[in-house]
């Protein structure tokens, strides 16, 4: 698929599951597969097939000149040529990317754990998201004891979902406290979790059915008050990670939004910061 040459043996791989898509890490180095695996947990999976199969070469790359722009932030930036989409990493690392992003080459001098445990596989997963009708929010989701009831709480950095998942571990399993999956299913919504957390170092692979999403409010007292559905879709599109590098995906996501706005509600939640919070939604959400 890309300029690498390097030979990676059938048995060099890792694959972990994220919201049911399959995520392959292949590599030559052990060391660094061992890492992945204690990292990603239990979202590692015994299969070898995958959706987005990533191969980690320790050498570096040049990007083609002439490349186009495509999206550009303070450590991060994507452009493209006729073959190739390339990220381009703030430390000089390079991801070689199918236009589908289905296979990607990871070049860089060095193992480079922290890209692999977070920013790469992230952006590759929001990026491949779209074709399996789906979409990463920023949002603390929530599956109760029973693994039949979920609550997805959506809000901005500092908006209190961190505050929301601490104030109910000890009533419920965390999927995670700053970024969730929704995924269009023939069922329904479907809610997964994602080895990416924010404060809490609790994440899941579980996931659940939900019926509608909840936008966090700090308050003194806990109440709901319900949404228009414009003013939820506005909130929808600012906590989605909205793929602005890949126009394609870009506009199926925006279409995802759209179908969210208009077969689920949308509620506001303020809630206090105390113990009382969890039956407070046993009663008023479920």
């Amino acid at each position: 698929m890309s300029p690498a040459s390097d030979p990676v043996r059938n048995d060099s791989f890792l694959t972990i599951s994220i919201a049911d898509i399959k995520i392959r890490f292949e590599a030559l180095n052990s060391r660094l597969l061992k890492s992945l695996k204690v990292h990603y947990g239990g979202f590692c999976i015994s299969s070898a097939i995958s959706d987005v199969a990533i191969r980690l070469i320790e050498r570096k790359i040049s990007v083609p000149n002439g490349s186009a722009l495509l999206y550009k932030n303070r450590t991060w930036s994507v452009v493209k040529d006729s073959k190739y989409k390339w990220i381009i990493f703030s430390d000089n690392s390079v991801a070689c990317c199918s236009h589908d992003w289905s296979r990607v080459d990871f070049f860089s001098e060095g193992p480079r754990q922290q890209l692999l445990f977070f920013l790469l596989p992230e952006i590759l997963t929001i990026s491949a998201l779209p074709k399996f009708k789906g979409l990463m929010a920023h949002g603390c989701g929530v599956l109760d004891r029973t693994g039949k009831q979920g609550w997805a709480f959506l809000a901005s950095s500092g908006g209190g979902k961190s505050t929301m998942a601490g104030l109910l571990k000890p009533y419920v399993r965390v999927l995670n406290d700053d970024r969730i999956i929704l995924r269009k299913t023939k069922d329904g919504v479907r809610m997964y979790g994602t080895p990416w957390h924010g404060e809490l170092s609790l994440t899941s692979s579980k996931s659940v059915l939900i019926r509608d999403i909840y936008f966090l409010q700090k308050a003194g007292i806990h109440s709901i008050n319900s949404m228009s559905k414009l003013i939820f879709l506005k909130g929808l599109l600012k906590n989605t990670a909205l793929p602005k590098w890949d126009n394609n995906a870009y506009r199926i996501t925006l279409r995802l939004l759209f179908f969210l706005a208009e077969y689920m509600c949308g509620k506001k939640l303020h809630f206090a910061k105390n113990s009382s919070v969890y039956g407070y939604i046993k009663r008023e959400l479920t």
